[in-house]
């Protein structure tokens, strides 16, 4: 099978961050079946709230680990999500059927001139059919340098997003799966990313077209490989692109979906611990008891 090799392999340095992912795979694996049994009541109750909340129960899960130390940081630290033995990790849970969105690089992709750029491309095209087949470094020669430049701004920003500053971010993606509308698996993957590597691959690759965006494609097989612009949101790739570059570097985790129990009916079975365990939380989190909470704000 194909794969995309970009992440670091012909150094030294290839030994440590391959020896990096291979501990960050076992322990997501040693963590599986407690963080089945949570995000499965999380996902029973509310199958949209497994975005922060499950990132924050992973890294307490990690944290029971012999030997592993993990902080959830939320962004707050360049591009990292979750930081894993001084390593940061760009954290991404998305449905296994859509985009997975990087977010914004505002200095160097403008959503306004993706119309501009879009408008050009497809005059370009329109003009000279041929073109349509050439990777994007093979138009570098044959196209203005201004609609060029737009090009590149856009794949280096990808690039960077991936790989993070100076090579230092770990890249995982939560593959969330359904079974009929219900979510019943996920599959962590993890990949370090090298922006050269990253860059060069989408530099050999092709640029495709619809009437209102453009995106990139694996010039074997015509699947896509960054996802088309959508709304502005310009910095985005595909599940094809990820699942492509983790290869076998993946963890898978079922969840518990046999529920007999329906969601209007749970008031029946929850036990009053449940109740002083949500108190105990919201004492915590306020600083204070709820009866105190209550009387201020009613």
């Amino acid at each position: 099978m194909k794969t995309f090799k970009v992440f670091f392999e012909d150094n030294e340095n290839s030994k440590l961050n391959n020896n990096d992912i291979r501990d960050l795979i076992n322990a997501f694996d040693q963590i599986k079946e407690p963080y089945s049994r949570y995000l499965s009541v999380f996902n029973y109750f509310d199958p949209n709230s497994l975005g922060t909340i499950s990132e924050v129960l992973l890294t307490k899960l990690v944290n029971t680990i012999d030997g592993v130390t993990a902080d959830h940081v939320g962004a707050g630290q360049g591009l990292a999500d979750l930081i894993v033995n001084g390593h940061p990790i760009s954290l991404k849970t998305t449905k296994g059927s859509v985009h997975i969105g990087l977010g914004k690089d505002e200095q160097n992709t403008n959503p306004a001139d993706v119309k501009e750029l879009l408008k050009n491309l497809n005059i370009i095209y329109d003009n000279n059919p041929e073109y349509r087949d050439y990777t994007v470094a093979q138009l570098q020669s044959v196209i203005d340098p201004e609609v060029y430049k737009l090009i590149y701004n856009r794949l280096t920003s990808i690039a960077r997003k991936l790989s993070g500053d100076e090579n230092k971010e770990f890249f995982v993606w939560v593959e969330k799966i359904f079974k009929k509308d219900i979510l019943s698996k996920i599959i962590i993957h993890v990949v370090k990313y090298d922006y050269d590597k990253v860059l060069k691959l989408f530099l050999d690759n092709i640029i495709q077209t619809t009437a209102s965006a453009w995106g990139l494609k694996d010039k074997n097989n015509n699947k896509a490989i960054i996802a088309t612009d959508t709304s502005g949101k310009l910095l985005n790739i595909t599940p094809y692109f990820v699942r492509q570059s983790s290869r076998d570097q993946t963890v898978t985790i079922n969840l518990i979906t046999n529920i007999r129990t329906k969601p209007e009916d749970i008031k029946e079975k929850l036990p009053a611990e449940f109740f002083k365990s949500l108190d105990t939380i919201y004492s915590n989190i306020f600083g204070k008891s709820t009866e105190q909470r209550a009387k201020e704000l009613y």
